[in-house]
Formats: C-alpha cells, structure tokens, sequence
C-alpha cells in the first residue's frame, strides 16, 4: 500500500504508518477500488488490466509519488530521509538520492524528466539532476517546514508551501522566489495548479481552501465546508457540458467537489472509512480516484 495512490484497494485502511513499500500495477488479474465518476455516484469497480507489484526498499515510511513526465521512472519521497527512483517496467529501484537531513515531504519532476524538486522538514527545498544525482538548494526557509510543492504547466515556475502560512513562487532557473500569496491563517498542507496555470489552489489547516489567480496574485473564493484537515487537491478540466471542478480530499473521510467559478459544493462524496491522503483524476477514463 502507498500513501500516495491512485488506485486503492477498497476496504482497505489507510495506515501511514506502516507504509514503507510502493505497489504499481501491471498485470491482469482483476482487482477491486472505489472511484467515482461525472455520470454516477462513488462505487467499486473491477480493474482486470493491473497487478500490484511490491517496490520494497525505503526505511521508513512514504509520504508521496510521482512519476516522471514520459511515464518511464517513479519517484517516492520518504521518512526515512531519501528518494527513490524506480523503473516503471522492471520495478527496479535505479538510484537513491540523498542529501535532505530531515523528512521529505514532496516531490516532482518538471517536464525535462531529467529534474526532480524535493521538500523537506529540513527547511530546504532542493533541486536535483537525477543523470549526476546532484541537487542544489533551490531555497533555504531558515524555520519552514516544505509540504507540498506544484510545478506551473507553462513556465519553470514552482509553488512551495508549509508551516509558514505562505505560497511562494519559485523561478527554477535563477533559484529566486519571486514572490508570496498571502491570506492563510494556518500551516498549508496542499497546493496545485490548474492545467492551464491560470489558477492555483491551496488548503490549510483551519478546513479552508482558497483559489488564487496566478497573474492578479487574487485570492478570487474560499471554500470552506470541510471538517478535518485537507489533504490534497486537484482540478478537473472544464468540458462542454460542464466547468472547471476543483476537487478535495480530507481526514473528515468526504471528498468534495467545488465548483469554481461560483464557489459552491456541488458534491459530496462519501464511503471511506478512514481519513482520505490522496485523489487523483484520469482525463483519458474520466474518472476520479
């Protein structure tokens, strides 16, 4: 089981601290998960296309995944200090980056698939080349806590996030933030950007979620309705037939959809029995897991 996942098994708990091992899937052999989609209510599934295969090597237990731009390598941040990049299709753990001294949080690639960025409670955020396995601090936060980082779909801009109640934007090639989003009361535990980077998202520990505009630096609405901490965050495209849906995961074990434009909760979804750590939405099967 992974902290981090976008398909789970249900009936299964969610035990973070247990999870010291990766599972993709691969193979044939049916398997069950909830998930939920536009035309019909959360309800379980049979995937007959994928096989769980273990990824075993971290100490101590995962915090986040991510896979690499072209699908071929999947990082995962760690407890246990490193972060691990694995082959896709033999599941083979190909390097172990080093280098925090503290708990990493987040990880992405950005779209060269070469470079990975990492948070840690060590206070610094570090950019890695994973061909020399060499990093460079991108920003040392002094007293911050890094959870959550968003990579800009357009430009070689990343978001960073933490204890300090502040979004700062990052230019990846000059290694400068070049400025901050204010207006949480509380640590904020998840950022993301809108597939067209217009808009960027981010929910803190008082249950609230603000949507900003990027350009303006506006906070343009404030979600609130949530009843635990919220966990992650993630946009559905708009489409014909209906708009941009922001879509969020909490520990109150509701995953809610928003829609954006006028600041509303427009669907509740429950069935979970354990707090919710992660959501994730597949364009191509239009569904949300």
């Amino acid at each position: 089981m992974i902290l981090d996942t976008s398909l789970r098994c249900a009936g299964e708990p969610v035990l973070p601290s247990l999870c010291v091992r990766l599972e993709s899937w691969q193979c044939p052999i049916p398997t069950l998960f909830q998930y939920y989609h536009k035309a019909a209510p959360l309800r379980t599934g049979l995937v007959s296309h994928f096989f769980g295969q273990i990824l075993s090597g971290h100490k101590s237990r995962i915090h986040h995944v991510a896979f690499s731009p072209d699908g071929k390598l999947l990082a995962s941040a760690s407890h246990d200090r490193t972060i691990k990049l694995w082959d896709i299709n033999t599941g083979i753990c190909l390097k172990t980056l080093r280098g925090h001294t503290d708990w990493v949080w987040s990880v992405i690639f950005i779209q060269n698939n070469h470079t990975l960025i990492s948070a840690s409670d060590d206070h610094t955020i570090r950019l890695w080349d994973i061909n020399t396995e060499r990093s460079q601090i991108l920003g040392n936060l002094e007293t911050e806590w890094m959870w959550a980082i968003a990579s800009h779909p357009q430009a070689n801009i990343i978001a960073t996030a933490g204890t300090n109640q502040a979004i700062n934007f990052w230019d990846i090639d000059k290694g400068v933030c070049l400025t901050s989003l204010k207006g949480h009361t509380h640590r904020i535990r998840a950022i993301t950007f809108n597939s067209s980077g217009k808009f960027l998202a981010s929910s803190s520990d008082d249950f609230q979620i603000k949507l900003w505009e990027v350009e303006t630096q506006k906070c343009l609405q404030n979600f609130s309705g949530h009843q635990g901490e919220i966990r992650t965050l993630t946009f559905i495209p708009p489409s014909s037939t209906q708009p941009e849906i922001l879509v969020s995961a909490s520990d109150d074990r509701t995953i809610r959809l928003w829609d954006i434009q006028i600041g509303n909760c427009i669907q509740i979804l429950t069935g979970h029995q354990h707090r919710v750590w992660s959501v994730c939405y597949s364009p191509q099967l239009n569904i949300l897991f």
